[in-house]
């Protein structure tokens, strides 16, 4: 998602996109004459209507004007209560309060100065939003954060919300399979980023302690990232949402509540293996970056973040630990990290990975015509 602002005169302009297919849409604003509502292009409030733009590589779309419709913003507002009474000597600690919404997301700060904290969000449009609020704790070994986590639908002002935060929010991660005691002593590796209305977050590396680990309450999308030999073979999580073609060794949405949660990983062993050489016409491709995408072929749609080598100096390629499932695959110096549509454009070449097995494929190096 790429956001600008039009200048004085109301022009936009967009600028290194990648090829596919866009909407462009105007985000609720006040002002004087009166409040305008995110409207899709061509003039239309629901996405059903809105207008496909097309975006072609080294090409120009034009004239994709957007007219918003006025109408009524709101309001939300109300008090954050600390799960744990903060001491007004030192000062006391900020407490972070965030909305979110598909439009993206607004952050106050606001001060406890002995509970309750108010908080505000203005010129909102009506429609779905998430809030989360998060505070550290007074030092303590087993506490490190208290956080909250509400969603809703505004259709008016809302007045007197009342965030309780809580610090139990303690996720218990359970890795069958793979080495004992692997996150404590880092052969496997844990990765969390938030998920909200608004897209995901910074992904930070999750710490333990005894297989235990604190999130804030709210969404959050969690990967394992398996030691030498192994590949993540399941998933499962209390409060998860996974659609139903998603790979486990991918995102995976969990909802952590104010007491915490339960995840559980399966590593597996003997995981499949990719490789090949890469040639530019009758000659190696040394250095030549290569690209392997999971993906669903009848839906068309990338699964799990890229992967990504380079030929050696005699044009090879490998990629290993694989997980059995469906791949595209390709050479090329055209793209940085392509999407799912230029892969498209490209025709990269489709296989199937087993487990144990060694696929070998060798691959002409991708230039535009």
């Amino acid at each position: 998602m790429a956001q600008i602002k039009s200048d004085e005169r109301g022009v936009y302009r967009v600028s290194g996109l990648e090829p596919g297919t866009y909407l462009i849409r105007t985000a609720g604003a006040q002002y004087e004459e009166g409040a305008y509502l995110p409207t899709f292009g061509k003039e239309s409030i629901p996405v059903e209507n809105a207008r496909l733009v097309d975006v072609d590589l080294d090409q120009q779309a034009n004239n994709i004007d957007v007219r918003p419709f006025l109408g009524r913003l709101f309001t939300v507002s109300g008090e954050v209560i600390p799960d744990i009474p903060q001491d007004p000597e030192p000062p006391p600690v900020p407490i972070k309060v965030t909305l979110a919404t598909d439009m993206g997301r607004q952050s106050v700060v606001t001060i406890s100065t002995g509970p309750p904290a108010p908080f505000r969000f203005a010129a909102l449009v009506p429609g779905a939003f998430e809030i989360y609020a998060e505070a550290p704790v007074p030092p303590d070994p087993s506490i490190k954060l208290q956080g909250v986590y509400i969603s809703s639908t505004l259709h008016d002002d809302m007045k007197r919300v009342s965030l309780a935060l809580s610090s139990r929010s303690n996720v218990t991660f359970d890795i069958r399979g793979g080495p004992a005691r692997g996150l404590e002593n880092g052969q496997v590796q844990l990765q969390a980023r938030r998920k909200d209305l608004a897209g995901e977050g910074e992904i930070v590396a999750v710490k333990f302690v005894n297989g235990r680990a604190q999130l804030a309450p709210g969404r959050w999308e969690v990967r394992l990232l398996p030691p030498a030999g192994y590949y993540v073979s399941s998933f499962s999580g209390g409060g998860s949402y996974r659609a139903a073609r998603t790979p486990p060794d991918g995102w995976n949405e969990i909802l952590v509540n104010n007491y915490g949660g339960f995840v559980r990983f399966t590593l597996a062993g003997g995981g499949g293996s990719l490789s090949g050489v890469v040639k530019d016409g009758n000659n190696l491709a040394a250095g030549a970056p290569v690209y392997l995408e999971a993906w669903d072929p009848d839906t068309r749609q990338r699964l799990v973040e890229l992967r990504t080598t380079r030929t050696d100096a005699r044009g090879g390629y490998r990629f290993q630990d694989l997980a059995p499932g469906a791949y595209r695959v390709l050479a090329t110096f055209e793209y940085n990290n392509p999407n799912a549509a230029a892969m498209d454009l490209a025709n990269a070449p489709s296989l199937s990975i087993e487990a144990h097995s060694d696929r070998q494929r060798d691959l002409d190096l991708y230039i535009i015509p």
